[in-house]
Formats: C-alpha cells, sequence, structure tokens
C-alpha cells in the first residue's frame, strides 16, 4: 500500500519538470517505501531502472530528457 507520500511525489515532479540539470538523493532506513515511491512516481514516464550493490534501484526518468533540450538535432 502506497499512501502519505504528497509531499515526496511533489519533489520529484518539480525536479523533473525543471529545465535544470537536477540530482534528487533519496536514502532512508530499509523498507520505509523508497523503492516503491520511485516506481510510483515513473509510473507512465521513459525510465530506466538499475540494480545498486546487489540490492538497490537506481533509477532514471527520462535519462536523455535533458540531453535532448540541450543538444536538439
Amino acid at each position: 500500500m502506497f499512501i502519505d507520500r504528497e509531499m515526496e511525489l511533489e519533489q520529484l515532479q518539480k525536479r523533473y519538470a525543471s529545465e535544470q540539470a537536477e540530482l534528487f538523493v533519496l536514502y532512508g532506513r530499509r523498507r520505509v517505501g523508497k523503492t516503491e515511491l520511485l516506481r510510483t512516481f515513473c509510473d507512465g514516464k521513459p525510465h530506466s531502472s538499475h540494480p545498486v550493490h546487489g540490492s538497490g534501484l537506481f533509477t532514471f526518468c527520462s535519462p536523455g530528457r535533458v540531453i535532448q533540450k540541450r543538444y536538439p538535432d
């Protein structure tokens, strides 16, 4: 169940919509919903997920979006 994470989703959306290159570090205790937060946010958006250190998940939402805006064809 995914509840009470509107503030975090809003922060992610703000950075996703930014015209600037953004870095967002998500960390915390295990089993508090970090991966589910990213999965929920990226749902319906182009993204790529990669395992980190065999247990975590490293996710890019629209990894080429900023590059395409900066260097159009």
